[in-house]
């Protein structure tokens, strides 16, 4: 998700994140990472996925957080292995990716 929303190759990104504490094939917290980035953060909206998309993650690059998950939303777009997944999941909390 990180290396899709904010365009850089995926090595680089896992990089990054190891050397914010990210274990190998662990979760991560992205709460440190957006913080570092200074990311603008949209807490808790109570919507679906489907629904945030269409309202607010349809223009820029976006990093969403459902339970026990995280993908990347490019313009509207959900970049993830499994997107329909996604769809009726709720928004635990976002992050417009600068």
């Amino acid at each position: 998700a990180y290396a899709a929303a904010t365009e850089i190759p995926y090595m680089q990104a896992h990089a990054e994140l190891f050397m914010l504490g990210r274990k190998v094939k662990r979760g991560f917290s992205f709460l440190k990472l957006a913080k570092t980035k200074g990311w603008q953060e949209y807490p808790r909206p109570h919507m679906t996925v489907e629904r945030y998309i269409n309202l607010i993650a349809n223009q820029g690059n976006w990093i969403i957080l459902i339970r026990g998950h995280v993908f990347a939303v490019i313009n509207g777009a959900i970049h993830d292995l499994y997107p329909a997944i996604n769809l009726s999941r709720h928004v635990k909390m976002a992050w417009r990716v600068k």
